[in-house]
């Protein structure tokens, strides 16, 4: 997937994530399934396996590490295949009803990855489970919390700074011969993703660029607010 310049962003909340992972448990309630195990596909993953193992009352919780692409942070690479980081033991799955968790489904790339490596551990039956459903997925979750139907970039709460770093970077890259307030960066998150942030907000993580060295400052940012980008070809900021 190639970003364009603008494109629609929504943040999710804590509170939100949370009712979408009880209308999730319900769900699979409804259709008496009684996983022995959830596997989370991590990163995104993690945090809807470890709410849903709760409202399940499952002890068994289990993080799968998926080396995916991120768009954002790879703006102009071709999605490689998608790859298993950290496998997992077959005895984690053999012979146990599997529930595979994550947090988007919106190329299925990912969740597709993960449950053709966990049916080779042998379990007894797997079932995938997903928060959103976006409906150009080629991959089709057995439970879906919430069915999508236009397109945005999610910023879930356990990617909030990755996302928004990326997103700022975005826009210093599309000014690099131009010295860039706070009120102007808030102003293009706006104009160019559909983001509302305070001041506060920016500022909270233009001080974590400036401290990781992503982009550099004349005086003071705090007092002046005028930040410059670091010159950097790069074309994707590791976080």
């Amino acid at each position: 997937m190639v970003l364009p310049d603008k494109f629609a962003c929504k943040m999710v909340t804590w509170d939100e994530v949370y009712e979408l992972c009880k209308n999730l448990a319900k769900i699979i309630k409804t259709y008496k399934y009684n996983p022995d195990v959830v596997i989370g596909l991590s990163p995104g993953g993690w945090f809807p396996a470890r709410i849903l193992a709760d409202l399940l009352y499952i002890p068994e919780l289990i993080s799968l590490e998926i080396e995916h692409y991120d768009p954002l942070s790879y703006p102009h690479v071709v999605p490689p295949p998608v790859e298993i980081k950290y496998p997992i033991q077959e005895s984690a799955c053999k012979g146990k009803k599997v529930l595979i968790a994550d947090d988007l489904t919106d190329t299925g790339r990912n969740l597709e990855a993960g449950e053709k490596y966990v049916r080779k551990l042998m379990p007894n039956e797997v079932r995938t489970a997903c928060l959103q459903f976006l409906y150009v997925s080629e991959a089709k979750p057995d439970y879906v919390a919430e069915y999508i139907h236009e397109w945005y970039w999610y910023v879930y709460p356990w990617r909030r700074h990755h996302d928004l770093t990326q997103l700022i970077y975005r826009i210093f890259k599309r000014n690099p011969q131009h010295s860039l307030a706070v009120n102007e960066i808030a102003y293009q998150l706006k104009e160019y993703y559909e983001l509302e942030l305070s001041k506060e907000e920016v500022l909270e993580i233009l001080t974590e660029m400036l401290h990781r060295g992503i982009i550099s400052a004349k005086g003071d940012p705090i007092r002046r607010t005028i930040l410059y980008k670091k010159p950097s070809e790069e074309e994707k900021i590791e976080t």
